[in-house]
């Protein structure tokens, strides 16, 4: 909600400042050549979006290697999950006793005769 506040905002002030400007007539003298006569605004807003594209350009090969980076960490992180799955499914195959422990079996007749006696 407050971007949607902060776009309105800024786009009545981009036409407040293209309405006040229109008449004003500048001409850039670039090693080219000189342009044709833009009104202020025209160049304040196409400077405007030609820094976004800039800027745009120049974070490209960072966010790229970012997504492949974090697609080949989430790719380890699920072989290791799986490994771990595996790992913990074999740990309860070893640890569930197959046969009833004696020692168990053993205190269950010690306590009959102890308290015969």
């Amino acid at each position: 909600m407050i971007r949607l506040i902060l776009l309105i905002v800024a786009v009545f002030f981009l036409f407040t400042f293209s309405y006040m400007n229109q008449e004003e007539g500048v001409t850039l003298h670039f090693i080219w050549g000189p342009t044709p006569p833009l009104a202020v605004y025209l160049i304040v807003i196409g400077s405007f979006f030609v820094g976004i594209l800039f800027a745009a350009l120049m974070t490209f090969p960072g966010w790229l290697k970012m997504k492949l980076e974090r697609r080949k960490l989430a790719k380890r992180i699920e072989a290791l999950e799986s490994d771990l799955d595996h790992l913990r499914s074999e740990a309860l195959k070893v640890s569930t006793p197959r046969y009833p422990s004696l020692s168990t079996d053993l205190e269950d007749s010690q306590d009959d005769t102890m308290g015969e006696g």
